[in-house]
């Protein structure tokens, strides 16, 4: 409880100096119309007779809007395109004291009157401030007592251009002293000019009356119909009874909406809210029905509440046929100073996981298993648990100000089954089983950095990985970490500064299966720099003091022990910048040779009796070659008195880099004695040649490009670590195919995104095998114009079998998206009464372009 409690009051501190308080400003909107029902009319407008098809309306309906067919040209994903609407110059007509003057203009017969009703026929063009009305006929109507206008009516042909809106219709009623614009018989376009919609096509549809009010920003359509489909073509539209449009608030709302798929009606909602741009606002978002095993038939509303213009909230209540209900919350927030989101998911009464934690504890009741100390940890752990499982997330990054920032990353969840059985979607690597909590304040300076930190973590153990079960880290409460750094105190010499002190702690969860130091540790690396720069390259040298004290005590020891180490570091680096220009096969190329040569020099020091809190040995690299420690960590500095030699080379075409090269080793002129496992020993330490490192990466186009890198170890005559990888990318064609191999050294090996790193040494890790090798295949490929497919395959040659795969097929059309994946992901290397367990997962998605998405999703 100590250590959760240290987390959260680290943590309300920070909030309480990075959120900012913030108005919500409350738009009052009048209620203009009533919900009428959908069978009181069947014709949207009177333009569509009777004696018409569908086909026939909708080609007059794209014709008078200016739709433009065009043929076999793939440019044309809508097989066309509607005509901008030509509108007024926006800053003409407008009168000196500010108001919009309105300019009636006519080509036929007009009868002028002072006072009552002027009858214009042919040609009228009423021209407004962003509004050109075309119609007809029309008659201006005057107030009888001060002979202005207040009212124009509008007859036959009416075409109303806004800035991206085109309105056609049969009759049309513009009143001044209200602002309100009336149309009737209606067919609209929007054209859609914001890029962050990313709209193939504009939409439109249809509508009975359309009453526009310029005052209050609300539109009003009456028996409407909307699509972003072409209108020739329409797959998919809705139709409303009602449909609301406030710019004002940024949302629409639509009553009686019925949605149409393929001429069949698919959804009925008899209300529905949706923002009319980008804007975001509040309101119920789409319910999600579906099927898994894990849970059974679920069913989910989730409800958006923007509670300002900075935060919003989405409640998302969940019911689950075998899991019973839940709750998710999902919080982000930003402002001035923070950004960062919360999330929370609550499970009342899960009786499906009673059942697991039943039966598991079933199969490991025999004295096979209860005698042993491994098992009864599990066994334990599944008694102990309840039905009522939470997760709690947060993220949090705050700028103070100039200098001053911090980071915030806490994750708790209440059983390491939650996310396989409920949310694996929230861990981007489901194999993953650490869940970070950090907390850090940060200073950047001009010559002086800090970094303070609160950090652990949460090791889940699941029972389907016993035999290779995550290792328990060590937490650092704190970590105080000092960087200085003066260039030129004097010529041609540099000051630097280091200094970090740790409190490390262990918890460990299996506490009778092993017990690892704990305490203190103090590191500080000062120095001098002596840097030379020339024109054909440069040469640096570095005089460093290392020193490092430990004060640390063992679970089954009382008394505190104190270590420390001392040691110099003196290195010279020496790198050379030559090129040449030659020909080859009549291209003019560009060559560089950069020889580098690093010396090191470092004292030994016996380290056997200092502890290892953080330190890693990673597989040989080119960086390697020329850094000061080949363990990553401050517990283990190497011994070194040795020469390393590289070279690189590139050759670029055209200012374009063609081909680089890297090859390099380290000649030992003393042998390595410190030591960091016993592979350590019996491979390294009686040589004086480190593994050799070479690297490629070969460009012979803009969309080909291969990258090779091995490191052999000449003295044992094997491989230590390599990896290549081929990639083709062209117009959005792209296939990477790749292999991946380590030799662990005694060192426990995890593979994320194609990639390969080493953890701390797991000496009580029951996996045997001490070679990692992963194959990895990517494909994304258009196949046409609307077909593509998609698929990626991670393969794990060491345990012969596969951790990831997934094919996806994607149909792709104007205004709807078709698709399907299925994914097979891997759960547990090692099972105690089954073999590798795998999840299946089919998704269908159907979504139409400019209104949502629905999605089916079963797991098997």
């Amino acid at each position: 409880m100590s250590l959760r409690n240290l987390f959260i009051f680290a943590f309300f501190v920070i909030m309480s100096f990075s959120f900012q308080t913030s108005g919500v400003a409350m738009v009052n909107e009048r209620k203009i119309i009533k919900t009428s029902s959908l069978s009181k009319e069947h014709h949207l407008t009177k333009s569509l007779l009777k004696k018409w098809s569908r086909y026939l309306f909708y080609k007059y309906t794209a014709n008078i809007l200016g739709w433009i067919s065009v043929k076999n040209n793939h440019h044309f994903f809508c097989h066309g395109y509607f005509k901008d609407p030509l509108i007024a110059n926006m800053s003409i007509h407008s009168s000196s004291d500010g108001k919009r003057s309105i300019i009636i203009t006519t080509k036929g017969s007009a009868i002028f009157k002072n006072k009552g009703i002027s009858v214009l026929k042919k040609n009228i063009v009423v021209t407004q401030l962003g509004r050109v009305l075309n119609a007809d006929k029309a008659c201006v109507c005057r107030d009888e007592k001060t002979g202005k206008i207040n009212k124009i009516l509008l007859f036959q042909n009416i075409f109303l251009r806004e800035p991206d809106k085109l309105i056609i219709a049969d009759k049309g009623e513009l009143t001044l002293c209200s602002k309100i614009v009336t149309l009737k018989n209606a067919a609209y376009c929007l054209h859609n000019n914001d890029k962050r919609l990313h709209a193939l096509t504009n939409a439109w549809g249809t509508a009975k009356c359309i009453i526009q009010d310029t005052s209050s920003l609300i539109t009003t359509l009456r028996y409407a119909t909307y699509s972003t489909c072409s209108p020739t073509n329409s797959v998919w539209w809705f139709s409303a009874t009602t449909l609301v449009l406030n710019k004002k608030i940024h949302q629409g709302k639509a009553y009686n909406v019925l949605l149409w798929f393929y001429n069949f009606p698919i959804f009925y909602f008899p209300y529905y809210s949706f923002p009319i741009d980008h804007c975001r606002k509040t309101g119920f978002l789409i319910p999600h029905i579906g099927l898994n095993n894990n849970s059974g038939r679920f069913f989910s509303i989730p409800f958006y509440w923007k509670v300002a213009y900075n935060y919003d909230l989405t409640l998302i209540p969940e019911f689950m046929t075998r899991r019973g209900p839940a709750i998710n919350i999902f919080f982000q927030f930003l402002n001035k100073m923070s950004k960062g989101s919360i999330r929370v998911n609550y499970l009342f009464n899960d009786i499906f996981f009673q059942k697991f934690r039943k039966s598991s504890a079933n199969t490991v009741s025999n004295p096979m298993y209860t005698n042993n100390p491994l098992y009864v940890f599990y066994i334990n752990q599944l008694k102990n648990m309840k039905n009522q499982r939470k997760f709690f997330s947060i993220r949090m990054y705050t700028i103070f100000n100039s200098r001053w920032s911090s980071k915030i990353i806490m994750n708790y969840v209440t059983d390491p089954y939650y996310f396989q059985d409920l949310d694996e979607k929230i861990i981007t690597n489901p194999l993953s089983n650490q869940l970070l909590n950090r907390i850090s304040l940060q200073y950047n300076g001009l010559h002086w950095q800090f970094n303070g930190m609160l950090q652990a973590y949460q090791t889940l153990h699941p029972i389907s990985q016993i035999f290779d079960s995550a290792l328990d880290q060590y937490t650092r409460l704190p970590d105080i970490d000092f960087n200085g750094y003066y260039p030129n105190i004097i010529p041609y010499i540099d000051f630097n500064f280091n200094a970090e002190a740790t409190n490390f702690n262990y918890r460990n969860s299996n506490k009778d299966y092993i017990s690892k130091p704990i305490g203190q540790r103090f590191h500080m690396r000062t120095g001098l720099d002596f840097p030379f720069y020339f024109s054909l390259g440069h040469v640096t040298s570095q005089i460093l003091v290392d020193t490092t004290i430990y004060h640390i005590q063992y679970s089954h020891l009382r008394k505190m022990q104190t270590i420390s180490r001392f040691l110099p570091i003196f290195d010279i680096n020496l790198l050379l910048y030559l090129y040449r220009d030659f020909n080859f096969w009549k291209y003019n190329l560009v060559q560089t040779f950069e020889p580098h040569v690093f010396y090191l020099y470092i004292p030994y020091q016996n380290q056997d009796k200092i502890p290892n809190f953080d330190t890693t040995l990673l597989p040989f690299s080119f960086e390697q070659l020329f850094a000061l420690n080949r363990y990553t960590g401050d517990d283990r500095l190497q011994n070194a008195n040795q020469i390393s030699f590289g070279v690189t080379s590139h050759i670029f075409i055209a200012e374009t880099p063609l081909l680089i090269i890297n090859l390099g080793f380290t000649y030992l002129i003393e042998k390595k004695n410190v030591l960091f496992s016993i592979r350590d020993l019996l491979s390294r330490c009686n040589f004086h040649f480190s593994p050799i490192v070479g690297e490629l990466t070969f460009c012979p186009s803009s969309s080909w490009s291969l990258t090779s890198r091995v490191a052999w170890n000449p003295n044992i005559q094997q491989t230590n670590n390599s990896s290549s990888e081929i990639t083709y990318s062209n117009k959005g064609h792209k296939i990477t195919a790749g292999y991946t191999f380590v030799c662990k050294n005694d060192q426990s090996v995890t593979h994320t995104n194609s990639t390969i790193s080493v953890s701390q040494d797991n000496a009580h890790n029951h996996n045997s095998n001490t070679r990692a090798s992963i194959a990895y295949l990517s494909m994304t490929w258009p196949l046409s114009v609307r077909w593509s497919i998609t698929s990626h395959l991670d393969y794990n040659i060491s345990y012969h079998h596969t951790d990831i795969a997934f094919v996806g097929v994607q149909y792709n059309t104007c205004c709807w998206v078709l698709s399907f994946l299925t994914k097979r992901t891997y759960r547990s290397s090692v099972n105690i009464y089954s073999k590798n367990n795998y999840s299946t997962t089919y998704l269908i998605q159907l979504e139409l372009k400019g209104l949502s998405s629905f999605k089916n999703e079963t797991l098997f």
